[in-house]
């Protein structure tokens, strides 16, 4: 008997991340990089056809600006946006390429372009950080698509901030179109966009010229399950000054009883790990092992049931529920900044060690792709 397609990717989940060394403010280049990656990806049959597609933190500019003027060229406005004509299904992989590299080099939304032609291609979801340019209320209507339905965001800061920030924006024009956010954004495998997750933890890279999200949020793909995607610091405590057992973002995946926590990421390596990275085999490089450590022990709340946020949740249901971690990290080095690679699946269930299913090395540019099993209703 034969399995059809769809039965085929009812039966799993198939995951792609993309690790690759983001060039300083070289858009086109990144592009470039990207596509050559992608190839990897088409599928030469039914079995081989991608879920979801993971591009790290503001992919396509590279992560470190000196200010707000540096990376203004290069903020992207989603409302704007207007996803490009889905392409024949006959369509040559060169055609692709070639296509998908003007359309992107010359748009005004480039990381949103290219998001746009691989889900078309690959026809799946895509998450890709990018600058963003818009007003503290993120508009839920980008060119005429109105996203389905979403929670508030969450605010995790303490309350202390909270306060402080809320006077200080009663006084500014929350309304104006002159903010910057560090971003990601998740697009349909028509092209067009599903919602703008912005990060909700700056790190100091960002600060100089970022504004803070507004809280982390959740939504439901079907398929896929409950995702949030959140953004490199976000995992970690608020500007570092906050309980390490609080773990913010995963107790907030619990409470909304999430599948899938997707992160793009720019997180750096640990400065006593860089001298190793010559020391490795240029061919088989190992993964910054600390960093995924690192990673899991801040998803506690998914597998240890005696955390705050998985007693408050307790139940038959929580105690079977699966969550993977997709994290997809930059790798190279910035200015002065070396990133840590390693992007990974990690599998993460009540009362077990974290598991880690596939993972880069930590000067890898590559392509990976993990097979989770189908979506399970519990």
């Amino acid at each position: 008997m034969t399995t059809t397609a769809a039965a085929q990717r009812s039966e799993r989940r198939r995951i792609a991340c993309i690790q690759f060394d983001s060039k300083h403010a070289d858009v086109a280049g990144n592009i470039e990089t990207v596509l050559s990656l992608v190839n990897e990806l088409i599928p030469k049959n039914d079995s081989e056809s991608i879920d979801l597609v993971v591009l790290p933190e503001l992919a396509l500019t590279g992560y470190v600006f000196k200010d707000r003027d540096e990376i203004d060229p290069h903020l992207e406005d989603p409302c704007n946006f207007v996803p490009p004509a889905i392409p024949s299904p006959a369509q040559s992989a060169s055609t692709f390429d070639a296509v998908c590299k003007a359309s992107s080099a010359s748009s005004q939304q480039p990381s949103l372009m290219l998001a746009a032609h691989l889900a078309q291609r690959l026809r799946c979801h895509v998450v890709i950080g990018f600058p963003e340019l818009g007003s503290r209320q993120l508009s839920r209507d980008f060119a005429g698509v109105t996203t389905g339905p979403i929670d508030p965001p969450f605010d995790a800061r303490p309350e202390d901030v909270q306060s402080s920030e809320a006077r200080i924006e009663s006084g500014a024009d929350s309304d104006g179109q002159d903010c910057a956010f560090n971003s990601a954004a998740l697009l349909t495998p028509d092209g067009s966009i599903k919602h703008i997750f912005r990060k909700h933890f700056l790190f100091e890279t960002d600060e100089v010229w970022a504004s803070e999200g507004s809280g982390f949020e959740a939504i439901n793909l079907p398929g896929l399950g409950n995702v949030c995607v959140a953004i490199c610091m976000d995992l970690n405590p608020f500007r570092f000054r906050t309980a390490f057992e609080s773990c913010e973002l995963a107790s907030f995946c619990v409470e909304k009883e999430i599948d899938l926590l997707i992160m793009p990421m720019a997180w750096l390596l640990p400065n006593d790990e860089k001298d190793k990275l010559s020391e490795h085999d240029s061919s088989k490089p190992a993964p910054s092992l600390s960093t995924i450590n690192y990673w899991a022990m801040r998803c506690l709340p998914f597998f240890d049931p005696e955390h705050p946020a998985a007693r408050s949740s307790a139940s038959s249901i929580q105690q079977r529920r699966v969550v993977y971690l997709v994290a997809n990290n930059r790798t190279g080095t910035e200015s002065d900044s070396t990133f840590a690679g390693s992007s990974c699946v990690l599998e993460m269930k009540s009362r077990q060690r974290p598991l880690l299913i596939d993972s880069l090395g930590a000067s890898e540019q590559a392509c990976l792709a993990a097979t989770l099993p189908a979506l399970e209703t519990v």
